[in-house]
């Protein structure tokens, strides 16, 4: 008789439920949410922006939990997450972006008052030189 059952339990990754399939979630709280495989008792997330999947911009460990909230650490713009029972295979990525349409325009805004200022301060720069 074969053991493969056990065995392929033990490897059966989470499957990530929210968000997906290019979801749009808030900058400031993204939840994340997933299933469990048969006897997981914890997890690890990790999240990147698309553009660079292979540099995390949020990792936890031994989550107790199927759902984590991240808060103020997400990078506008298309992302990308993985889950795993702690220590085992990651889950395929799943794809959202972070930052609704009133965080983008906030960020835009920060953006350029940024860079107003620091055409201010060269100008007033070369006046103080010239």
């Amino acid at each position: 008789m074969s053991d493969t059952k056990p065995r392929a339990a033990a490897l059966a990754t989470p499957i990530p439920t929210a968000p997906v399939g290019g979801a749009v979630v808030p900058l400031d709280a993204a939840t994340f949410r997933w299933t469990a495989p048969p006897g997981a008792a914890s997890f690890d997330l990790r999240v990147a922006s698309a553009s660079a999947p292979e540099a995390p911009v949020v990792e936890l460990a031994g989550l107790p939990t199927t759902e984590a909230t991240v808060a103020d650490a997400l990078p506008s713009g298309p992302c990308v997450w993985w889950v795993r029972r702690e220590g085992g295979p990651w889950s395929a990525p799943a794809q959202f972006v972070a930052g609704t349409a009133a965080d983008l325009e906030v960020v835009r805004q920060k953006e350029e008052a940024a860079a107003d200022r620091q055409r201010l301060a060269r100008r007033d720069a070369v006046a103080v030189e010239g």
